[in-house]
């Protein structure tokens, strides 16, 4: 709450106009059909949960940003706690507990466990591991709380509250999380838990394409932490991998119902172009996680870039791809969660090409949970150690200093970045400038443009020809917003010249038609009659029942007419 309540009042910001303030499915929520079919081509488009909450927000708050806002919150804290509930299941899972009580371990110690294994041995894994793992499970309860509170503070996450159509992606992970939560209890309980996953995964699934790796995530981890090999975990658990590939036909439904053009491999950028741009945006990602600073709400649209140009993140990410192989053959647990951040970022940071943004903070928020239970785990085990070989004390003491030292750094951690995030809910408080960090931050040409869009809403239209200006060798739809700009101004020949421009880069887009319109006008001030004509002549092809083009065209043919 301290580190959000300043941003509860945020406005709507950009995408949320065409999900939130222009959205028609979300005035009532019943009948349902309305509410689980969000419009095509707006950031909720396949994800007729999230469009579902919406709708409630707006039957409680009408277009009121603070509800929409606590929502958000509440569902982060949700994810939180969830996550608090999956770590500390998992470090009193057998793995851990099962050596802190004296039993077999039934996950074998990578390669040297495994021909232990075949030769029929019960020799115990080494002593120091063993007592490692025991004071990991005796401390699972500050461990997962350190966890997923530093995860629940840290910056990096802030646009997830701040920013409401963002939701798609905590209620994503929410059900995710939920998913990994309800298949580990099942591991104890079965029956009702496995029912609880395959639900979750499903709701998960009408949130956010993202979900589609759940399952594979969900396998990996029993294999990791319950069973000794795939083949015993998929004996044991068939009907619950069974249950959770079904849902994966949720989304291949969504899909097939279209929506969103901007995605996909017809979407005008080639797979290898987008992976290409990915390898320097998740470095980028991996410097926020240790460096929370500078954060960015918009990323622009895939660049052109030859392989030559990524060759140093695209290397570095190699060498972390082959570590985190290398770990789940011998430090399994580490090997997983590297493995999760790769498998969860594989649907939008990979080859499947997003026209409309290369990159995106809150594609970060699941990976980023894993990476900080590494890390506080991490961190724990480096004081434990350094306690533990520097300590008179007895065992039992010297255990439980190393988690009250590791704690109070943990602390430590999550009170900076609560500051951090703290810092970067006020830069929302305006959208103007929250544009203005843009642009400076990283300024693409959709950041000039976003900013010269504020500027004129300020009514500073001077400063946002700039802007516009700045933008249009980038970005496209900046030449039709100059020529408006301009046209205000009566500065017709340089407003012809970029609405020209605008129709001849992007021919087809639907803005094409007020261009054209705009563009017959022009060219009527300045007595250009013919060229005119042309331009009410094309939109009518596009568009024949545009009445002021059928307006002005009947005008100009009359005037042309013999008397």
């Amino acid at each position: 709450m301290i580190a959000y309540s300043s941003g509860l009042s945020t406005p709507f910001l950009f995408d949320d106009e065409t999900g939130i303030v222009r959205n028609q499915q979300i005035r009532q929520v019943w009948p349902l059909d309305d509410a689980l079919s969000p419009p095509p081509e707006t950031p909720v488009a396949r994800r007729p949960l999230v469009n579902l909450t919406l709708a409630i927000n707006y039957a409680f708050s009408g277009l009121e940003p603070r509800g929409y806002h606590v929502t958000n919150l509440l569902i982060h804290l949700l994810a939180a706690l969830t996550l608090f509930g999956v770590v500390r299941r998992t470090l009193v899972g057998p793995k851990f507990a099962g050596l802190r009580d004296g039993g077999q371990v039934q996950v074998r110690e990578g390669a040297r466990g495994r021909a232990h294994s075949r030769r029929g041995t019960s020799e115990q894994p080494d002593t120091r591991v063993s007592e490692l793992r025991a004071s990991l499970a005796r401390h699972s309860l500050p461990l997962a709380w350190a966890s997923a509170l530093i995860w629940t503070v840290h910056p990096l996450n802030s646009e997830l509250i701040e920013y409401v159509v963002q939701r798609t992606e905590s209620l994503m992970a929410l059900f995710y999380l939920l998913t990994l939560y309800c298949a580990i209890r099942a591991g104890q309980r079965g029956g009702r838990w496995s029912v609880a996953a395959v639900l979750s995964c499903a709701a998960g699934m009408a949130c956010k394409e993202s979900m589609v790796t759940a399952p594979i995530v969900i396998v990996l981890y029993d294999r990791v932490f319950l069973f000794d090999s795939f083949r015993e975990a998929i004996q044991k658990r068939r009907p619950l991998y069974i249950g959770l590939a079904a849902t994966w036909v949720i989304v291949a439904i969504l899909l097939a119902s279209g929506g969103r053009t901007s995605v996909g491999f017809s979407s005008g950028i080639s797979p290898w172009t987008y992976l290409l741009n990915q390898a320097e945006i998740v470095v980028h990602y991996l410097k926020l996680v240790v460096w929370p600073r500078a954060l960015v709400l918009d990323y622009g649209v895939p660049q052109p870039l030859m392989w030559q140009d990524v060759i140093a993140p695209a290397s570095l990410l190699l060498v972390l791809l082959l570590a985190v192989i290398a770990a789940l053959a011998y430090i399994p647990e580490i090997g997983f969660v590297g493995a999760c951040f790769f498998i969860i970022l594989a649907p939008t940071s990979s080859i499947v090409p997003i026209a409309t943004e290369v990159g995106a903070e809150r594609r970060m928020y699941l990976p980023l949970a894993g990476l900080v239970v590494l890390a506080v785990v991490a961190l724990y085990l480096l004081v434990w150690r350094l306690i533990g070989e520097t300590s008179a004390f007895a065992k039992a003491t010297a255990d439980k200093r190393a988690a009250v030292a590791s704690m109070v750094v943990a602390i430590a951690v999550a009170a900076v970045a609560t500051a951090g995030t703290i810092a970067r809910t006020r830069e929302y408080s305006s959208r103007l400038e929250l544009s203005r960090t843009i642009v400076e931050r990283r300024p693409t040409g959709r950041a000039h443009f976003l900013l010269g869009s504020e500027l004129i809403a300020a009514h500073r239209e001077q400063e946002a020809i700039s802007e516009f200006r700045a933008s249009a060798a980038q970005y496209p739809p900046a030449h039709f917003a100059l020529g408006v700009e301009l046209a205000g101004q009566q500065r017709i020949d340089e407003a012809i010249i970029e609405l020209n421009e605008f129709i001849r880069l992007l021919p087809d887009d639907a803005v094409v038609i007020p261009a054209r319109d705009l563009l017959g006008q022009l060219y009527l001030a300045k007595g250009q009659y013919g060229a005119a004509e042309d331009q009410f002549t094309l939109l009518l092809q596009k568009q024949p029942s545009h009445a002021g083009a059928q307006r002005y065209l009947s005008a100009l043919r009359a005037r042309t007419r013999p008397k």
